[in-house]
């Protein structure tokens, strides 16, 4: 036993499980969210199911230090760990077609560096707001606040002006036309 914690739950073994069923649902979250973007056709109404999903299964982590049955918590935490890694990665399955609708294939690509870059900047306001205000506010209180960020995402992302480009955006292709005609120039 190292000692790690999770509600409660100080097996070793089962702790590095969730850590795999977190690592799978990584690696799925980016093909799936990408996949349903692709049949929906609209980054905006995909953005808001995965922030609404996000936004819910945030909240209810509040509720599992209530959960009595070591069992059932541990059944819930692999739940909750699976969907988290889910729903937080797969916004990195939906950004890069939204950045390239928005600003070309090109530029787009570009514009989706700079945001990732902006990760850096994210990173460190909420390792502040952890550091300084966990214990002043605790945890319940901290997730709250998260699940609030997330509200506000979501009325952002729902006034958010429609682009011109969105109706055309299921027809996106990665290869722009004018490098297929390029490069049929060249043969």
């Amino acid at each position: 036993e190292i000692g790690n914690r999770w509600f409660g739950i100080e097996n070793d073994r089962l702790l590095s499980l969730m850590g795999l069923v977190g690592s799978l649902c990584n690696g799925l979250s980016r093909v799936f969210w990408g996949f349903l973007k692709d049949i929906i056709g609209s980054y905006k109404k995909t953005m808001l199911i995965l922030m609404s999903m996000l936004t819910t299964f945030m909240f209810t982590w509040i509720f599992l230090k209530y959960i009595n049955n070591y069992n059932i918590l541990v059944a819930f935490s692999f739940i909750w760990i699976g969907m988290q890694f889910l729903m937080i990665t797969g916004q990195y399955g939906i950004y890069p077609s939204f950045y390239a609708n928005e600003w070309g294939n090109s530029d787009g690509m570009i514009a989706y560096g700079y945001a990732q870059f902006a990760g850096l900047v994210s990173g460190f306001i909420v390792t502040a707001y952890y550091l300084f205000l966990r214990d002043k506010l605790g945890w319940i209180a901290m997730n709250i606040g998260v699940c609030i960020i997330n509200v506000v995402m979501i009325i952002l992302i729902c006034i958010q002006p429609t682009s011109n480009n969105e109706a055309n955006e299921s027809n996106m292709s990665i290869v722009d036309d004018n490098d297929i005609e390029d490069d049929q120039n060249l043969r």
